[in-house]
């Protein structure tokens, strides 16, 4: 029995040495399509390709009784890999930020065009409120979900802005967007797992979803599109791995709102396959043109990210909205993580709530900000949709050989103008992203010097 047990394992051992040279020939094969896409300009990904060996896949194990989850997240690992060495290095945030602080060190005045850091001071309602919860007895940690009041302030903002019925079960406080996108999706990822997400996107969602071993799908939208995400795309690449789709609305960067009737077309989808949504709706304050709510949709399994309406002297606060079982999973996490925010951050973020004067007013001017940027910048070679809403506008350089790498380097180099290269985003090596957080003075004389470095 013994040798016929060690016979057994030499055999699994040699198979799985079998197994890795042979993914070192695949990785070795998909390295040199990556150098022939990249010599005739082609995306990296191909999801058409992948979807039909999928399919192939899945079709092998029918005939041999392997458990098709399993190979497909199997598969998504493969898959994955191929595409991280076929990808080339290419600019960063940090690269930009340490440069322009680099520059600023040295004296050079930078304009600050590529940071979503809105300008607006605090109201003094928020001071005084900052000032006065710091003489009370308020700087010590509260419950891992959130102080009550906070939540039930929000639980009321929200039904109030889009006619839900949510309670304070349905919210819980987290310290920033980034790591809220973190507990949020750590819920629902295991290695090989597969997130659709559609590009341009935030940036910060892909290396979250790697982290924990998961891999990003892909749907590119476009500016000849009205930057509409198209459905059909999303239904063929849905597989056994998918477990999320992740909005952005409006998105980042390209102030694109989704229409309801698209919304309620992925809602459907989503539900058809019993998938979760995420949907980023930090930047719902500033929506010009008609915005709904992912939780304005029945049966819908959601989380929605959202930001205090009003700027909180750099405080990084945030919250999620899901179902009450949800939210407990994210409170058990966060506990895990954090000891909880400070009661006295918490109360001043209740009180900006309050400031409802100074959310017309700062949504006022982001409005102004807009006309004034799109109107100077349509002078220049640039296409752009005016953005629905937001702080960005995304625009694309009609201009031959441009490379957006490149000219923001040059641009913070030459012009001390710091801009977000579209790369950063996705497959837009043409594009550029232009912050509306400075003043207009700032912003219109930003765009003047991206005008005379191109002409």
């Amino acid at each position: 029995m013994n040798q016929q047990l060690r016979s057994l394992r030499e055999d699994i051992k040699r198979i799985t040495l079998q197994i890795f040279d042979l993914v070192s020939k695949r990785l070795a094969i998909a390295k040199a399509i990556g150098e022939i896409k990249r010599e005739k300009g082609l995306d990296i990904e191909d999801k058409f390709v992948e979807a039909q060996l999928r399919s192939l896949i899945l079709k092998k194990c029918n005939k041999l009784g392997i458990n098709q989850r399993f190979a497909s997240h199997l598969l998504s690992l493969l898959i994955k890999e191929s595409v991280r060495i076929q990808m080339e290095e290419s600019i960063s945030l940090p690269d930009i930020l340490a440069k322009a602080n680099y520059l600023e060190s040295q004296g050079k005045s930078v304009i600050h065009l590529e940071l979503d850091e809105l300008n607006f001071l605090p109201s003094q309602f928020v001071i005084d409120a900052f000032h006065n919860t710091l003489k009370s007895p308020y700087p010590n940690y509260t419950e891992a979900s959130g102080l009550y009041e906070l939540r039930e302030a929000i639980a009321k903002y929200i039904n109030e802005k889009f006619k839900v019925d949510l309670s304070s079960k349905n919210v819980i406080i987290t310290l920033g967007r980034k790591y809220t996108t973190f507990i949020t999706t750590y819920l629902h990822i295991t290695p090989g797992n597969e997130i659709i997400i559609f590009q341009p996107s935030y940036l910060s969602y892909q290396p979250w979803f790697e982290l924990m071993g998961g891999r990003v799908i892909k749907i590119q939208t476009y500016l000849k599109d009205d930057w509409s995400p198209n459905l059909t795309h999303i239904n063929e690449i849905i597989n056994d791995s998918t477990c999320m789709i992740i909005l952005n609305n409006p998105n980042n960067p390209t102030g694109k709102i989704i229409d309801s009737h698209t919304l309620r077309a992925i809602v459907d989808l989503a539900h058809d396959y019993n998938l979760q949504i995420l949907s980023d709706e930090f930047y719902s304050t500033y929506a010009f043109t008609e915005f709904k709510s992912l939780l304005q949709f029945e049966n819908c399994k959601s989380i929605v990210i959202g930001s205090f309406p009003i700027n909180l002297i750099g405080i990084e606060l945030c919250y999620a909205i899901s179902d009450p079982q949800t939210i407990e999973k994210m409170i058990k996490l966060q506990s895990a993580l954090l000891m909880g925010m400070p009661k006295f951050i918490q109360y001043v973020a209740l009180k900006s709530i309050e400031c409802k004067s100074d959310i017309v007013k700062n949504f006022e001017i982001m409005l102004k900000r807009r006309e004034v940027a799109t109107k100077a910048l349509a002078k220049l070679p640039f296409d752009f949709k005016k953005p629905d809403g937001g702080i960005f506008i995304f625009a694309k350089a009609n201009i031959d050989n441009f490379n957006s790498e490149k000219f923001s380097n040059d641009l913070l180099e030459k012009k001390g103008v710091a801009i977000m290269p579209g790369t950063i985003f996705g497959n837009y090596p043409n594009y550029i992203r232009l912050s509306l957080c400075q003043s207009e003075e700032l912003i219109l004389e930003g765009i003047k010097r991206i005008g005379e470095l191109i002409l």
